[in-house]
């Protein structure tokens, strides 16, 4: 099933080549040449795709939402300016 198949390409740790070939399979098995949606999710497959975001630095968040994107980078600040304050806190003591 391809949900089965886009939540690997999603999570599992694999190799670009590895995730091209397996793309081109699941076009092929599913007919999917013809789905704009399917088209689309390849052209953005640099955010989605693991095997693309391997080595890129994600400050241990993942999304696939946009909108959870400007909160989670919220989140990151208040944890930063916290923890920059704890340690001048404790620099000036």
């Amino acid at each position: 099933m391809f949900r089965e198949m886009f939540y690997k390409w999603l999570y599992a740790d694999m190799k670009v080549d590895d995730f091209e070939v397996e793309w081109e399979e699941a076009f092929e098995e599913f007919g999917l040449h013809e789905k704009c949606w399917a088209n689309q999710m390849y052209e953005k497959r640099h955010m989605w795709c693991n095997a693309y975001l391997r080595g890129k630095f994600c400050t241990g968040y993942r999304t696939t939402s946009r909108e959870a994107i400007p909160d989670m980078m919220k989140l990151q600040r208040a944890r930063f300016d916290i923890r920059t304050h704890d340690r001048t806190a404790t620099w000036q003591t």
